[in-house]
């Protein structure tokens, strides 16, 4: 892939960011904070760990946030945020999504957010 998630000594580290990641990073000036956040929060909608979260994996973990969602909604959404068309949402699309939402002050209102205020995820 362009640019992934790895787990080193129990932490996550961003494995060399894309260049789609690192447009995101620059144009919404994420700190290495918030990208932290955003590479735990992938990691808890990357349930199987194959680097890239599917349409089952978004349903299942946006359902037990609270936010239920028929098959069509999660399709538009994967239709949305998956812009190599490889049926996932790699990382790097994954900050491209949540970049904006840090940014813009207003990140409570996305759901994946609350994912990345939880201290003990799991």
């Amino acid at each position: 892939g362009e640019g992934g998630v790895k787990i080193v000594n129990g932490r996550m580290d961003i494995v060399e960011k894309s260049k789609k990641a690192q447009e995101a990073i620059t144009r919404y000036h994420l700190s290495e904070d918030e990208l932290g956040k955003i590479a735990k929060a992938f990691k808890v909608f990357d349930q199987n760990g194959d680097g890239a979260i599917n349409c089952d994996e978004l349903q299942q973990t946006l359902g037990s946030l609270g936010h239920a969602h028929t098959p069509e909604d999660i399709t538009e959404m994967m239709r949305q945020v998956d812009s190599d068309f490889s049926n996932g949402i790699e990382f790097d699309e994954f900050i491209q999504m949540m970049a904006p939402k840090i940014s813009d002050g207003r990140p409570r209102s996305m759901p994946c957010y609350r994912v990345m205020q939880c201290d003990a995820v799991g």
